[in-house]
């Protein structure tokens, strides 16, 4: 994306007063490229003076309802309690367009380390990266993985735990994210997941509401508090409020105390 990012620069000595400066996004990629630096390996630390906010425009992260009955269908074996030993998963063996995307029924259900937990997906949000990864974006750190499940955002049921995962019970309601580099991701019927990067699901919540936050929610996180610092009384402006990301960001803010405004394109003014 050709974006243009916002950066805001904070003086140390009159923190209510910033500077928006604008620099290409060419330069501070500021959506799947610096999430995968952070997931790879370690960012640099900012520089003292300034605060990066780098959300894209038009990120369209979230759940898609209509796969979800075609991802999350379980035998009828697993429906009784007894997990098979194969399911449906949406898998990619070569780089490419949509069409590279091909539905396996005979793909073995992943076995579990100890801190994982197997969940039987219910809703899998289809990402930017999801599409970017599937086109050949980092080839050389994909390729090796092929074939890849991909799906970073999952909601459903646990139904087996590794052996050292104690903190969900079995048939408990949970979501959350995989790794950007896990090669089996949510877009199948069961997925092994950390059980440190799952949550319990919000009652409230459908499974198709919860898979579209995890991912998204986490780069804003990441963005404000690991990377920015942000604090109670600052103030913060986010490009691409309209944008899931930049949404999230802004509720985060605000609930952190941070007064917040933002900017939103054509599209998301249209939306």
């Amino acid at each position: 994306m050709r974006r243009r990012a916002g950066v805001i620069a904070r003086d140390r000595h009159a923190p209510r007063r910033e500077k928006i400066v604008q620099t290409r996004a060419s330069r501070a990629r500021c959506d799947v490229d610096v999430l995968i630096r952070n997931f790879v390996s370690p960012v640099p630390p900012l520089r003292d003076e300034s605060l990066i906010i780098c959300v894209s425009g038009n990120v369209t992260t979230g759940a898609r309802p209509e796969l979800a009955p075609a991802l999350s269908r379980t035998s009828r074996a697993a429906m009784a309690g007894r997990i098979p030993s194969t399911m449906r998963a949406a898998v990619v063996r070569a780089f490419g367009g949509p069409e590279v995307v091909r539905v396996a029924k005979d793909v073995p259900v992943p076995r579990l380390a100890p801190d994982e937990i197997l969940v039987r997906v219910a809703a899998a949000s289809v990402s930017p990266l999801d599409a970017r990864v599937r086109a050949g974006y980092a080839r050389a750190l994909y390729a090796p993985m092929l074939p890849l499940i991909l799906g970073r955002d999952v909601s459903g049921e646990v139904v087996a735990r590794g052996a050292d995962a104690r903190s969900f019970q079995l048939g408990a309601q949970v979501f959350g994210a995989l790794s950007p580099v896990a090669p089996r991701g949510a877009h199948a019927e069961f997925v092994a997941v950390r059980e440190a990067h799952v949550a319990p699901k919000p009652s409230a919540w459908t499974h198709a509401q919860a898979a579209a936050v995890p991912f998204a929610a986490l780069t804003a996180w990441r963005a404000l508090f690991t990377d920015a610092g942000l604090k109670e009384n600052e103030r913060l402006l986010v490009h691409g409020l309209g944008s899931t990301v930049g949404g999230f960001a802004a509720q985060l803010a605000r609930a952190r105390g941070a007064a917040t405004a933002g900017s939103v394109g054509a599209r998301s003014r249209r939306r």
